[in-house]
């Protein structure tokens, strides 16, 4: 089955109809007719042109070009003035059109009104700022907690390792993950530039080499063109490299943390089991004695 395109997306027919278009629009200045009359004949022509631009089908298609060909002789012979017929029939077409609408009026804003200063619409906006309300997420686990303990768990996005505590997620996190994700790629980038260069690089020693050695400004040595390309990669590698190993510890850091939690999360949770118990066991003392 053959794929099916629009005739807007085929080249042949935006050609066609883009030079209907232009020949059209051309004639109407040439027009012995009032000036409103060429305004309203080119908003027509454009308003034409813009509601067919989705026409689809051969017949529909054949029939739209027939009627702007046909338009187009009307226009050129009216232009040329060799036939008044042709002018008498584009004035009674303009007679049928409707009025054009007046231009729309730009409305005074009104003075906003003054702003309570304590209204939440007149505060600044605050950005988020390290570590909000919180103490840094490295600084745990916490031996002692006000409330149930809640263990984080590990994500990695793009091998980013970080603990997710809480739906939704901090804005703050949210733009160390961006800011370092963007870092990455742009290193890579940079990466695969610098190899692209190599190449070109080791034409240009190629030359320095056909050239003789007299010559000013032919590099030798270190000092040619592959070997500052290759400090550059070697440079950009070391760095990933250096992320990378970055990551792991941190990944290990964290994975240490949540294994903690999870350790004084169970402990906490048979302490309480034990107080529930002796709180049980008292009342039914009580129970007893009285």
């Amino acid at each position: 089955m053959r794929n099916f395109k629009a005739p807007k997306h085929i080249r042949e027919h935006r050609v066609a109809g883009k030079a209907l278009y232009r020949a059209l629009l051309t004639l109407c200045p040439r027009l012995p007719i009032p000036d409103d009359g060429r305004a309203s004949l080119r908003r027509l022509i454009r308003m034409t042109f813009w509601s067919n631009r989705h026409l689809q089908g051969t017949a529909r298609l054949k029939y739209a070009f027939d009627a702007g060909h046909e338009a187009h002789s009307i226009l050129q012979a009216s232009a040329s003035g060799a036939e008044e017929a042709a002018t008498s029939r584009i004035l009674a077409l303009l007679a049928t059109l409707p009025p054009p609408s007046p231009p729309k009026t730009q409305q005074t804003r009104k003075p906003a009104s003054p702003q309570d200063p304590t209204s939440k619409a007149s505060r600044p906006r605050r950005l988020p700022a390290p570590y909000p309300n919180a103490t840094p997420v490295l600084a745990r686990p916490h031996l002692q907690i006000s409330g149930r303990r809640h263990v984080p768990t590990l994500v990695s996005t793009n091998s980013l390792p970080f603990l997710r505590f809480k739906k939704p997620q901090s804005p703050f996190l949210t733009r160390i993950i961006r800011n370092k994700l963007e870092q990455k790629e742009k290193r890579y980038h940079l990466l695969y530039d610098l190899q692209a260069q190599l190449a070109l690089a080791k034409s240009e020693d190629v030359w320095d080499e056909v050239v003789p050695l007299g010559y000013e400004g032919v590099r030798r040595g270190q000092n040619t063109w592959a070997w500052h390309v290759r400090e550059a990669i070697c440079l950009v590698e070391d760095r990933l490299e250096e992320e990378e190993e970055r990551r792991k510890r941190l990944a290990r850091r964290l994975q240490w943390i949540v294994e903690l939690e999870e350790v004084l999360a169970q402990k906490e949770s048979v302490s309480r089991r034990i107080q529930g118990l002796e709180q049980a066991v008292r009342r039914s003392e009580g129970r007893k004695m009285a």
